[in-house]
């Protein structure tokens, strides 16, 4: 292997990539509209530690849409690296509207980003912003709930587990089959973290839409292990 000095080292041009040029065009862009106030709000609601600029969800869209029109979908998916690497709340939110695109017809490669892009899962919303694009990749590949089964379900990452709920969520507001997220719920109801509970409540309350007398049998086979306000979430509609 070959080893530089640090000598020779501080000498290699570090050229920035693709993605990191990208990514900041992009965000200069989105920090035209940046308001402190709005950024401060959000920091209170989200509690997650990273970087917000107070950049509206509409403007963000907007900001999306016209990228992908007038770029390639390489590009487009290049600039999802990038901005999934800065550590802001905003370049969270633009990768999921990214990702929602027309022009990203790859269903292998968004599906390739939601695995990595799992890895650093630090909040709700941060997950939360790749919610339509995952229901896009499953309906088109329900072949990676399998993948979901054997590695996010017993992921170390709570927020991956609760991912393999939210991710699926589309399948009961369609009236699809409820398997196998249903399952899913039952391996998870017992963990007493309050957004698992939350997630497991909002698959049981669409659940109890289509398929009532199912719903009515979880929370009685389950009653002991969901809180209150879970109980409460889930047999909103019963």
């Amino acid at each position: 292997m070959l080893k530089l000095s640090p000598q020779v080292f501080a000498h290699v041009s570090m050229e920035p990539t693709p993605e990191i040029c990208l990514a900041d065009e992009f965000m200069a862009e989105l920090e035209k509209s940046a308001s402190q106030e709005e950024a401060e709000a959000m920091r209170k609601y989200h509690k997650a530690d990273y970087r917000y600029l107070g950049v509206r969800v509409p403007v963000m869209a907007k900001a999306a849409k016209e990228f992908a029109a007038s770029h390639s979908e390489a590009d487009i998916l290049a600039l999802c690296d990038g901005l999934w690497a800065l550590q802001c709340h905003e370049a969270y939110v633009a990768v999921g509207k990214l990702l929602e695109q027309k022009a990203v017809r790859d269903m292998d490669a968004v599906w390739e980003r939601l695995d990595r892009y799992k890895e650093n899962f630090q909040a709700w919303a941060m997950a939360d912003s790749l919610i339509h694009a995952a229901a896009r990749v499953l309906k088109e590949r329900p072949g990676y709930l399998n993948v979901m089964e054997k590695e996010w379900l017993i992921h170390r990452n709570m927020w991956v587990r609760r991912a393999c709920l939210t991710f699926t969520l589309h399948r009961l507001k369609e009236g699809g089959n409820p398997l196998p997220s249903m399952d899913w719920a039952e391996k998870l109801v017992k963990e007493q973290e309050w957004f698992i509970q939350k997630a497991v409540a909002w698959h049981v309350r669409e659940l109890s839409k289509k398929f009532p007398v199912a719903a009515r049998k979880f929370i009685e086979k389950f009653r002991g292990d969901m809180k209150p306000f879970a109980l409460r979430e889930a047999g909103k509609y019963l």
